[in-house]
Order: C-alpha cells, then sequence, then structure tokens
C-alpha cells in the first residue's frame, strides 16, 4: 500500500487522478518484482494496471481498454526514465480515443 507520503515524494506521479490512480496501480504491482521472474511481473504489472483502468473507465464513463492495450501501453513507455507516469498515461490515452475514426472529425 502505498502511504500518502511516498505518493508526495514521487516526483514521477502524475498530480491528478484518473493518471495517478493508474500510476498507483503501476507502483503498488513493481513493488512485487523480487518475487518473480522477469516475464512474470512484467505479466502481473500488466494485469494489474488493466484492473484499474477497467475501474477508471467505469468511473469516468471512458472506454474500456483491452489487455492487449495496456500492454501496448506499457510496450511505448518502456525505455523511459519515468517508465510508470508514461505507462499511466498511454494507457490513459488509449481510453480518451473517441470511438470512431479521426477522419470524422474533418467533414
Amino acid at each position: 500500500m502505498l502511504t500518502l507520503r511516498r505518493k508526495q515524494r514521487d516526483i514521477f506521479r502524475p498530480r491528478l487522478a484518473p493518471a495517478a490512480q493508474l500510476y498507483d496501480a503501476f507502483v503498488e504491482a513493481a513493488s512485487h518484482r523480487n518475487k518473480a521472474d522477469g516475464l512474470e511481473w512484467i505479466e502481473f504489472e500488466i494485469e494489474q494496471v488493466h484492473k484499474e483502468a477497467l475501474r477508471v473507465a467505469e468511473r469516468y464513463n471512458f472506454p474500456a481498454p483491452s489487455r492487449d492495450d495496456v500492454r501496448k501501453a506499457s510496450d511505448e513507455a518502456s525505455g523511459h526514465a519515468d517508465y510508470g507516469a508514461k505507462f499511466a498515461f498511454y494507457v490513459l490515452e488509449t481510453m480518451a480515443q473517441p470511438p470512431w475514426p479521426h477522419e470524422w472529425l474533418r467533414h
């Protein structure tokens, strides 16, 4: 469980929900990394962030992301110094996409 003090000291943590909720889910899952091998903890993190993303989608009336959407967000964030924040923002970006093609907006 993340304490308020730890949340306040994390310079990468997004300030506002729902990005902060997704980030917190990632950080909580990442705290268990030493209990599994590399592939297992990556899958665990994706699973935990996906679960939180489903809760966020329901609360904010966003389209629910698929597990594959969350995996793609993880892949896109990979290699960044602020991986957790990028991961959260990329998942949120997936959820905020309009359900129609962008070309429709131009007409």
